[in-house]
């Protein structure tokens, strides 16, 4: 597997701290009272550090892995078995 660049870990990083703030903006408006993250190692690594307080605190499960361009099916064995639930 080839190393990332930093031209692309800037845009990973760039987009984790956009969508914090998106997350950040959507508890305030009381959108959620939990939350789940799903993202690979790096993009979780990221998100704990730009996160604030009150959006981390909010987190109840993290789930490591790259889901974003696989099927949908693998995420929900992710949480299933994570969980010990199957449907």
């Amino acid at each position: 597997m080839e190393p990332h660049s930093d031209a692309e870990r800037n845009l990973e990083d760039d987009f984790v701290k956009s969508f914090a703030e998106h997350l950040t903006a959507k508890l305030a408006e009381g959108a959620f009272d939990e939350l789940i993250v799903a993202a690979g190692p790096r993009a979780l690594g990221t998100f704990r550090t730009v996160a604030p307080r009150a959006l981390a605190d909010k987190v109840t499960r993290e789930v490591r892995g790259n889901y974003v361009n696989g099927d949908q099916s693998r995420l929900l064995d992710a949480l299933a078995a994570e969980t010990g639930s199957s449907e």
